[in-house]
């Protein structure tokens, strides 16, 4: 019998032997590194490009039984001192890989490029079922950054193995919920010890403010007390690279008249009753927002100018388009704004009954009103566009299971994302809320849609299929892959199912659970 939390081992796994069955001689026409090679970092290497190195090492050590200590060459180099095998794009991770007789050359606009790049060469020879690289050159650029996640490992907690796994998957930014300065809703965290680490494996961090704002912007003391909140936050870890903002964990006392003027938390009388039915800035986009963010936003850059301010809109999704437009209209456009893709969707379901999509689900690959209305707003307004895409592979449909195996719906939706990226300019993903990320073949796929050119789908499907379950497998996985991506548009789960059984899973019958009635737009 398993010990309790096994499984961490399982997902902080990066580099497995390949299954000595599927292996195979080397292709026709491929390079055969299994005579050994040799890695070649530049001299001046930083920790990430040292940490790629030595991953591919040790993918080549483990994975394939070769030792990278003599052989052909495989050179690690920046763009800068290599302009003639540069990449095309200037994203930060963007790389090229020259595969020929002569070694290999990885050229990349920094050390975060050439990771990305040297895990690619990882998928490459274990699709190809040895050490074996077919010669050309792969010329590659990310589309999306951030792409964020929490923890699948424990709530903020993130080891070394674990940080590796997520890079390896794609992700370039950690999420940690964050109540002070180096606190977090566990407990204390060493929050520059995390980001100091994260930063070796190329990954930025983000705080998710769960931090009280008990003033407005104009109440006496205001500047101090934003000061010695989120000016203290960035003072003692500005290696935030942003800060993530949604109205239920930011709300303020809002001077909008159609709003009660307290946080919700002291909207209710001694006896238990309302103190007052109207709306406040944790479920309604009030129109002092954008004074509370320009002083919010000024406190934090004074520590970190480049920070970036992540404004979430998920409380009020389900507003008129005109009121939260309005809001949009008004907001500072040196902030990134953030609408959840799918949320709030009228939906007919198979069997004729009409339900809501609630948060969050791949019922429906999207993308929904409620995102698009404020996709247009952004678009005109020039604000940087994100979405919570739940690409991890984990949606709220079954929240208490790693991942959705439905790579069809899985591959509407990356159609629907990049469909919004050329058209809105959507350019930052919110992969997964709260529960994390975990290893699956759906965050292999998702990995994929975030890069140009943009391998087929089905094509990749049926490649992990084989390496996964072999050829002789190989239809009967993908015959179950294509019925799991129909049952699932089956399942549109209401708000008591989703913030009931299918989120909290065997524990249901001893959790008890308030269930939050979705108010009608009327």
């Amino acid at each position: 019998m398993e010990q309790k939390y096994a499984f961490r081992a399982r997902m902080c796994e990066v580099h497995r032997p390949l299954d000595r069955e599927a292996r195979i001689s080397c292709p026709s026409g491929y390079i055969d590194l299994s005579g050994g090679c040799t890695i070649l970092p530049p001299h001046d290497a930083d920790a990430v490009t040292a940490h790629a190195a030595h991953d591919l090492a040790d993918y080549l050590r483990i994975s394939c039984g070769v030792e990278a200590a003599a052989g052909l060459p495989i050179r690690l180099c920046l763009a800068a001192d290599s302009p003639e095998t540069a990449p095309s794009g200037k994203e930060e991770r963007a790389y090229r890989i020259t595969v020929s007789l002569d070694g290999v050359t990885v050229t990349a606009n920094s050390g975060k490029g050439i990771f990305a790049a040297t895990v690619y060469l990882e998928e490459q020879m274990s699709e190809a079922g040895g050490p074996y690289l077919k010669p050309g050159e792969t010329d590659r650029r990310p589309l999306f950054t951030p792409r964020m996640v929490h923890s699948g490992y424990a709530l903020d907690e993130f080891p070394e193995d674990y940080m590796n796994r997520l890079a390896h998957d794609g992700y370039d930014t950690l999420l940690v919920f964050v109540k002070g300065a180096n606190l977090t809703p566990r407990g204390e965290c060493d929050f520059n010890a995390l980001i100091a680490t994260a930063a070796r494996f190329g990954l930025d961090v983000y705080a998710y403010s769960y931090m009280v704002s008990e003033k407005h912007p104009d109440d006496e003391g205001a500047e101090e007390y934003y000061e010695s909140t989120y000016g203290e936050l960035f003072r003692k870890n500005p290696g935030f690279r942003g800060v993530v903002f949604v109205g239920e964990s930011c709300e303020f006392p809002s001077h909008d008249e159609r709003a009660h003027p307290w946080l919700n938390r002291y909207n209710k009388n001694p006896d238990g009753t309302l103190r007052s039915n109207k709306v406040n800035a944790r479920t309604f986009p009030v129109s002092d927002y954008p004074e509370w963010i320009d002083l919010v936003k000024r406190i934090i850059r004074k520590y970190r100018p480049d920070a970036d301010f992540l404004f979430w809109t998920y409380n009020w999704g389900y507003r008129p388009a005109d009121v939260r437009v309005e809001l949009i209209d008004h907001l500072p456009t040196d902030i990134s704004l953030q609408a959840t893709f799918e949320m709030f969707e009228p939906l007919p379901a198979p069997e004729g009954v009409s339900e809501r999509t609630t948060d969050y689900t791949i019922c429906t690959p999207g993308p929904g009103r409620y995102f698009l209305s404020e996709a247009e707003a952004a678009k005109r307004r020039g604000l940087r566009l994100y979405t919570i895409s739940n690409t991890a592979g984990m949606t709220w449909d079954t929240g208490i299971v790693p991942f959705i195996p439905a790579p069809e719906v899985w591959g509407e939706r990356y159609d629907k994302l990049l469909e919004c990226h050329e058209k809105y300019g959507l350019c930052g993903l919110m992969e997964g809320h709260h529960y994390g990320a975990y290893h699956s073949f759906i965050s292999e796929l998702s990995k994929e849609m975030g890069w140009s050119p943009r391998r087929d789908l089905h094509e990749h499907m049926r490649a992990i299929a084989v390496r996964e379950f072999g050829e002789e497998n190989a239809a009967d996985v993908l015959s179950a892959w294509h019925h799991a991506s129909e049952g699932i548009r089956h399942n549109i789960p209401s708000v008591e199912d989703q913030y009931g059984p299918l989120r909290v899973g065997p524990a249901y019958p001893f959790a008890t659970k308030t269930y939050w009635v979705m108010p009608s737009e009327e």
